[in-house]
């Protein structure tokens, strides 16, 4: 399958914005408070598409009550984006964090046959 990706200089960008938006919400116990970067980043991603720009909420936690394994993004099918915080994302890291934004943006950018095409879609923009 062949997909249309952002070239490796706007991958960078996006790569750079998302890492000082990570790096300066970890330390941070509430809610994201420097949002600007991350905005950047994904104006960039979703504009090389043609999209709108989804909804992004911000959760300390997403999932429902009794669930065993604990779920780090969701996009619904209206196209909100559901993320958890950075400072609640424990898993992989600042690498694992935007592994789960790249898929939940792969899951609106390519909706269909989403679960197979979000997860190559993160692997590839991982990879870049």
């Amino acid at each position: 399958m062949k997909m249309a990706l952002p070239t490796r200089k706007d991958a960078a960008y996006i790569k750079r914005k998302l890492r000082l938006f990570y790096k300066t919400n970890t330390t941070n116990p509430n809610y994201p408070v420097e949002i600007k970067e991350f905005n950047r980043a994904i104006l960039r991603l979703i504009s090389f598409y043609q999209l709108p720009i989804p909804k992004i909420v911000w959760c300390e936690r997403i999932g429902f009550m009794g669930e065993t394994n604990r779920t780090l993004g969701q996009c619904t099918a209206d196209g909100k984006i559901n993320l958890l915080t950075p400072n609640k994302h424990q898993y992989g890291g600042f690498e694992g964090w935007l592994n789960t934004v790249y898929h939940e943006v792969g899951h609106y950018v390519l909706w269909a046959d989403c679960e197979r095409k979000a997860r190559e879609f993160a692997k590839r923009m991982c990879d870049r």
